[in-house]
């Protein structure tokens, strides 16, 4: 019988140090997030050229610069997500977003700009 009690209380610490555990893990993959970057005046005049084409017009089917609503569902996903799908397009948005001149740099910058926030220095480290 103290056999079958000790073992219960085992059963019973292993599940719940297993339960925590998982709980800090789907904590830590969570990304903070803080106000949208500035550009300067260059990157500016590079996200004119290359991004409100789209992200400017409401027909386009693209997340709207500043539409906070559109955004949210896609910072739900992660930057991660978003990078890949800028890197490597996604449904209707080209590959790079068609912008050769663009640097991984300003690719980040302008996906966090037109998202209207930016990553944390917390959340970059991670």
């Amino acid at each position: 019988m103290k056999t079958h009690i000790t073992i219960s209380r085992w059963l019973c610490l292993f599940a719940c140090v297993a339960t925590l555990n998982a709980c800090n893990a789907e904590r830590e993959s969570v990304q903070t997030y803080g106000p949208p970057p500035e550009l300067t005046e260059e990157q500016l005049e590079l996200f004119d050229v290359t991004c409100v084409g789209c992200h400017g017009d409401k027909d386009s089917g693209a997340p709207l610069f500043g539409d906070g609503a559109s955004w949210d569902a896609r910072w739900a996903k992660g930057f991660d997500a978003l990078y890949s799908h800028t890197i490597n397009g996604f449904e209707g948005m080209p590959a790079l977003g068609s912008c050769a001149a663009c640097t991984k740099q300003d690719l980040e910058l302008f996906i966090q700009y037109l998202g209207g926030r930016s990553l944390n220095q917390a959340a970059k480290e991670n």
